[in-house]
């Protein structure tokens, strides 16, 4: 299939590692440090993929549909701040690679 490629690009994110629990984490650790209620992994990952002051503001207010809500400005820095120090801190706590990528990788070096 791959044969006399000398080039072959991923998508990192999504489809060779899942990093929505590492975003959870980051999350839940600025809701905590600001006395909210942190949220289960699955409702995170429904809010993933618009960036993170979309999910930042999300997260703020429990809702995918943010829009619905007025998030105050000085609370959404603060928490963008907080976020973005504690995702760099830890991308790749708890990031793991989908089932069957690493064999799936070595079988195309291999080749």
């Amino acid at each position: 299939m791959f044969q006399n490629k000398e080039l072959i690009i991923f998508d990192m994110d999504g489809t060779l590692i899942d990093s929505a629990p590492s975003l959870a984490f980051a999350v839940n650790s600025v809701l905590e440090e600001l006395w909210r209620e942190p949220f289960e992994l699955s409702t995170i990952r429904e809010w993933i993929g618009n960036g993170a002051d979309i999910l930042i503001k999300r997260a703020l207010v429990g809702d995918k549909m943010y829009e619905n809500y007025k998030i105050d400005d000085e609370l959404f820095q603060k928490a963008r701040q907080l976020f973005l120090s504690t995702y760099g801190a830890n991308l790749n706590a708890k990031t793991v690679l989908y089932s069957g990528v690493k064999s799936g990788l070595e079988q195309l070096s291999n080749n």
